[in-house]
């Protein structure tokens, strides 16, 4: 049995880092060389009520803030048709619901048709509120929820409906209805943030297809999406077409290209996206009926839209309602419904789900790729100047709802349900700081990180049990660390050397390892994985052969996969039910055995970091 005892305490620290919630998933097959195929529907959860609003709102704005985790209502027009310069803020709770709502710092003006045309968007804890008359204004948030003074900017547009975004450190304002001409404008602008959350000038950029007021967008890895609409005013010219253009560095659009259309011709309707994930709810149908449906599809990473496929209606028709969405959750908040004949102050959410075993995968690029996985946000969404992007582990808490990214010099950031716990980039004293992997703790409250020493550095509730760095050089044949694991209980762990050697610690069982297998082609180890029993375990070889110890099953391995484009693995991953495995290679192929489904693989898109 290779096994150590030596135990080395290190001392955690805490660097503050960024943590971003993004959030959903990819629904489609590809060929190993990045052809699609067919789709793979999400679904929602039903929707739940939560705290509703302190009064009835139609046509307000919503947006949220991820620095302080709060949701803000700004505006709108009350059940009596008048006009409010309310804002309202609720805190977004652990299990997803919303808390109370609490008034803040109102809007400089009031706001109805005014809120009804106009739009708002949030950054870097800032909120940007554009009214269809007068003068863009902005205000930072504090930790508490509340906003500070509003600031008056000199830009100004006569718009009725725009659809705005944000994306990196630009404002896109897309179409609107100008009240001069009574017309809708196919015009496109953005302006650029500066890091004090000042704004620059307006400036043009490429217009859309047609002219388009009373639409949603979203925004997604690097493209900007705007769904539905009408090319002539309120009613009437309806379309469901969705557009997108993809996003220069320097704020500008390119050509926009028409992709997947929507089911139904709708305005006044509502969006949201969780990950790559793309919603549409609600709204005024082409009969000017207000309709509950919502319709649900995926964003390929081509920028083109799959199929979209019905989600779980709303709980009634609605029209005018907001929308925002974090954490893998969907909230749709006031609105008006013509079955109820009222306007609501009602909030409701739900939380979107994968709908079959699936893998998400870090690519090189820094971008995560989810494959009936829910993805919640990539390297692409944190700000310019950290220390470093070059990835080089992955690592998702309990139930798919959230995951870690480790940089090159330590950092880890943090998407979805994760919380950070510290990292190893601010440990004055550590030997080595360049990690080689991550694992988090069964219960999803801290992590493990490995160095390229052997240091198993531990954070939240992760208990230490030793590492490979006390260890006497004539007891280990090879010192370089590959990979980790952390048993089902969370008592234990593994780390596996580049010669395939197996050392143990705290609970962990020593079931075998390819170092002492004699007539293995080659050695070289790449991945290891933990059964769910904690029992036995898995080591891949740099030739794709896969070794089983303990009770671990065999179902394939790359070694006899007939003229692979690339056969050398960099990642492996069970299937949910553990009959089944994939395996990730260097080109970005996804290979699949016993029963693991195959969904798509990331090969000419990017180089593959980790499958989780």
């Amino acid at each position: 049995m290779e096994e150590s005892l030596f135990y080395y305490v290190r001392t955690k620290f805490f660097i503050g880092t960024i943590s971003f919630v993004i959030v959903a998933f990819l629904f489609f097959i590809l060929s190993s060389k990045g052809v699609y195929a067919r789709s793979f529907a999400s679904y929602l959860q039903n929707w739940q009520a939560t705290s509703s609003l302190p009064q009835a709102l139609e046509f307000s704005n919503s947006t949220y803030v991820s620095s302080n985790n709060y949701v803000y209502e700004l505006g709108g027009t009350t059940s009596s048709l008048g006009m409010t310069n309310a804002v309202y803020y609720a805190p977004v709770q652990p299990n997803g619901s919303l808390g109370s709502w609490n008034s803040t710092t109102s809007l400089p003006q009031y706001s109805g048709f005014n809120s009804y045309g106009g739009c708002t968007v949030s950054y870097n804890g800032y909120i940007y509120y554009l009214p269809s008359y007068g003068n863009l204004y902005y205000a930072s948030v504090n930790g508490d929820g509340t906003i500070n003074n509003w600031t008056v900017s000199p830009i100004v547009l006569d718009l009725v409906s725009p659809t705005c975004d944000v994306y990196n450190n630009y404002i896109y304002i897309l179409g609107g209805f100008n009240t001069s001409s009574s017309t809708s404008q196919s015009g496109a602008y953005f302006i650029q943030i500066n890091s004090d959350g000042s704004l620059g000038i307006l400036n043009p950029t490429t217009s859309l297809p047609t002219a388009l007021s009373y639409a949603t967008s979203q925004v997604y890895n690097g493209y900007i999406y705007v769904l539905g609409g009408t090319t002539t005013g309120y009613f009437g010219g309806n379309v469901n077409t969705v557009y997108y253009a993809s996003i220069n560095a320097n704020g500008t659009l390119n050509q926009w290209n028409q992709s997947t259309g929507l089911p139904i011709s709708v305005i006044l309707g509502s969006s949201a996206l969780v990950g790559n994930n793309l919603i549409e709810m609600g709204g005024l149908n082409s009969s000017s009926h207000a309709v509950s449906s919502v319709y649900i599809s995926t964003i390929n990473p081509n920028g083109t839209i799959g199929v979209w496929n019905d989600g779980t209606i709303l709980p009634y028709d609605v029209i005018g309602a907001t929308s925002v969405s974090t954490s893998g959750n969907i909230y749709l908040i006031g609105g008006q419904s013509y079955s109820l004949n009222s306007f609501l102050s009602s909030t409701f959410y739900t939380t979107v789900k994968p709908g079959s075993d699936g893998y998400t995968i870090l690519g090189s690029n820094g971008n995560v790729y989810g494959f009936a996985s829910n993805n919640y946000g990539d390297m692409s969404n944190v700000p310019n100047g950290v220390p470093s992007r070059q990835v080089v582990g992955f690592s998702q808490t309990p139930n798919d709802a959230g995951y870690y990214i480790l940089t090159s010099d330590g950092g880890i950031y943090t998407f979805g349900n994760a919380n950070f716990y510290g990292s190893v980039y601010n440990i004055p004293n550590a030997p080595v700081k360049t990690p080689v992997a991550i694992a988090t703790t069964p219960d999803g409250n801290g992590y493990y990180v490995l160095t390229t020493d052997g240091g198993v550095y531990t954070f939240g509730d992760a208990v230490f049990h030793g590492s490979l760095f006390n260890i006497p050089s004539s007891a280990i044949p090879d010192r370089t660390p590959v990979a980790f694991g952390v048993t089902p209980d969370g008592g234990g762990y593994y780390i596996v050397t580049q010669n395939g050697s197996v050392y143990t610690f705290g609970d962990a069982q020593f079931y075998g390892s390819t170092y002492n297998i004699p007539n293995a082609p080659v050695k070289t180890t790449v991945a290891f994985s933990v059964t769910p029993s904690g029992n036995g375990y898995y080591l891949v070889t740099a030739d794709g052969g896969v070794y089983t110890f303990g009770d671990a099953q065999f179902y394939g391995s790359m070694f006899n996969v007939t003229n692979p484009p690339v056969r050398t693995p960099v990642s492996f991953k069970l299937s949910v039910d553990s009959l089944g495995y994939y395996i990730v290679t260097a080109d970005g192929g996804v290979y699949t055995f016993g029963d693991a489904n195959y969904l798509g693989s990331i090969a000419g898109v990017t180089t593959p970091v980790a499958m989780q």
